[in-house]
C-alpha cells in the first residue's frame, strides 16, 4: 500500500482528483499507477478558534488542507533501489527561498532485495506547523517514527523539482540553510528537532530526509517538504515544564514498561490559554 500526503494552501494550487505515482528501479521497467484520494480528503488542518472561517470554507483567515492519496501497488520483484515519486506542476507563488514557478517533486526509496524483503516506510505523527515567529527560537519536530523499529537518521536536503534535479534557490538560500536565521539552522539527526531563529518575514520551503537502517543496511528513505510562513507577531510561544526548574524531559524505560510522567504548559501572555494533545494514537494518552 502506498500513501501520499499532500498539504495545500487553500489560496494556492488546486488539489488533483488523481495523482500519478511513478515506480522505477534498476531491475525492472518503470511503470505509473494512479493514486486516489481517500474518504478523509480533504481535511482542513488550520488551527483557528471556534466561530472563525478560513479560505478553505469562504473565510479570510489562511487555510491549509490535507489530502491523502492511496493505491495498492504490486511490484514485479525484488530490487535494492525502488523509487516512488509524485510530481506537482508548481509550488506556491509566495515562496521566498526558491525561484518562482518551480515544480515540486516528492519521492521515497525502498530496498526490498532478498536481504531485506519487507519494509514499512517512515511515518509522521504530526501535520506540519505552517506559522513561525520572527525573533523567536523556533523548534519543530517532524514526528518521524518507524513501524519496523528501524534506526532513523534525519537530515536537511534540497527541495527537488524532478528526479536528481534540485530546485533553484534564491541567493543566499540552499537546502542546508533554507531560512534567514540569526542562529544556524540545525536538525538533530536522531530526534528530528529542527531549530532556528528567523530574522525577517518569509515563506520558506524546508525539506528533511529520513533514512532507515536495519542491522547497518540502508533499507529505505523518504523526504518531507515543509512550507513555513514566518511572521512578525507580538505573541510569545507557550512553553512546557514538568516540575520545578530545571525541567527535564528525558525518561528511561524498558520494553513493556508503563511510563507515566507529568507535562504542563503555560504562556506569558496573560490572555492566552494553552492545551496539550498527543500526536500519535499509539503513544499513550493525555489526561
Amino acid at each position: 500500500s502506498v500513501s501520499y500526503n499532500f498539504y495545500r494552501d487553500c489560496m494556492g494550487v488546486p488539489a488533483q482528483t488523481v495523482e500519478l505515482l511513478t515506480c522505477s528501479s534498476s531491475c525492472y521497467p518503470s511503470f505509473i499507477t494512479s493514486l486516489i484520494p481517500d474518504s478523509s480528503s480533504p481535511r482542513q488542518i488550520s488551527n483557528v478558534c471556534s466561530g472563525f472561517s478560513t479560505t478553505c470554507n469562504g473565510g479570510t483567515l489562511n487555510g491549509i488542507e490535507k489530502w491523502v492519496y492511496t493505491a495498492i501497488v504490486t511490484l514485479p520483484g525484488s530490487c535494492s533501489d525502488w523509487n516512488f515519486s509524485v510530481t506537482e506542476c508548481c509550488r506556491n507563488g509566495t515562496i521566498t527561498n526558491l525561484a518562482p514557478n518551480v515544480a515540486a517533486y516528492f519521492s521515497a526509496w525502498l530496498n526490498n532485495d532478498t536481504t531485506v524483503q519487507f519494509n514499512s516506510s517512515v511515518q509522521f505523527s504530526s501535520d506540519p506547523i505552517p506559522y513561525l515567529y520572527v525573533g523567536t527560537l523556533n523548534t519543530v519536530n517532524v514526528g518521524a517514527f518507524d513501524p519496523d523499529n528501524d534506526s532513523l537518521v534525519i537530515s536537511l536536503v534540497n527541495a527537488m523539482s524532478a528526479n536528481n534535479q534540485p530546485c533553484t534557490y534564491n541567493t543566499p538560500f540552499y537546502g542546508a540553510s533554507p531560512v534567514s536565521s540569526s542562529t544556524p539552522i540545525t536538525v538533530d539527526a536522531h530526534t528530528g528537532n529542527i531549530s532556528f531563529t528567523p530574522t525577517q518575514p518569509e515563506v520558506d520551503v524546508i525539506v528533511i530526509q529520513v533514512e532507515e537502517y536495519r542491522n547497518g543496511i540502508l533499507v529505505g528513505s523518504s523526504t518531507r517538504d515543509f512550507q513555513f510562513t514566518i511572521i512578525n507577531s507580538p505573541n510569545h510561544l507557550p512553553y512546557l515544564y514538568n516540575g520545578p526548574a530545571p525541567s527535564s524531559f528525558v525518561r528511561t524505560a524498558c520494553a513493556g514498561d508503563t511510563l507515566n510522567f507529568l507535562i504542563s504548559s503555560a504562556d506569558i501572555d496573560a490572555t492566552d490559554s494553552t492545551s496539550i494533545t498527543i500526536s500519535a494514537d499509539d503513544l499513550g494518552s493525555v489526561a
